[in-house]
């Protein structure tokens, strides 16, 4: 089956319980996102068991994973009245090992978490809506990069495992 990668968005949440889908509402949750590569993936137990018959026993499922790569756009919350909005990549930087701090009425600010404290990394989950299917990717985890050219617009490069 053919998917229309144009008819793709992404939402994502964080978790309060590692692995937990928090059910939030999606839409509050989107943001910007092309160069999408999702790559699902699933252990096929193989199961040789010794019967009567010639006949093979179906294999089982064993542990799923994905991999979800994308860019996207550096960009402020957008709301101007409330410069302390975060922007609409605030939880894939805190996925990916990023402090949040909101000042009141003046920012907001992200730095790396100390590795040394007791101040776990967060999780999350994120959904991705691809031509009408629906995947949803629990307990994840990330890395970015981040490129700033001169006349060119800055853009994230996430990896979400």
């Amino acid at each position: 089956m053919t998917l229309l990668k144009r008819m793709t968005s992404i939402a994502a949440f964080i978790e309060s319980t590692y692995g937990t889908d928090p059910s939030g509402s999606p839409s509050d949750n989107y943001f910007y996102c092309y160069d999408l590569d999702f790559a699902p993936s699933m252990e096929v137990l193989r199961r040789n068991i010794y019967r009567s018959s010639l006949g093979q026993v179906a294999p089982r499922a064993g542990a799923k994973s994905a991999t979800l790569t994308f860019t996207s756009e550096l960009m402020g919350a957008g709301d101007s009245s409330n410069p302390d909005t975060p922007p609409p990549i605030s939880k894939l930087l805190r996925m990916c090992g990023f402090k949040e701090t909101i000042s009141s009425g003046r920012c907001v600010v992200y730095e790396p978490k100390d590795p040394t404290s007791s101040d776990m990394l967060e999780s999350g989950t994120i959904y991705i809506y691809q031509d009408g299917l629906r995947h949803i990717m629990l307990g994840c985890r990330g890395t970015f990069s981040l490129t700033c050219e001169a006349g060119a617009i800055a853009n994230f490069s996430f990896t979400i495992d």
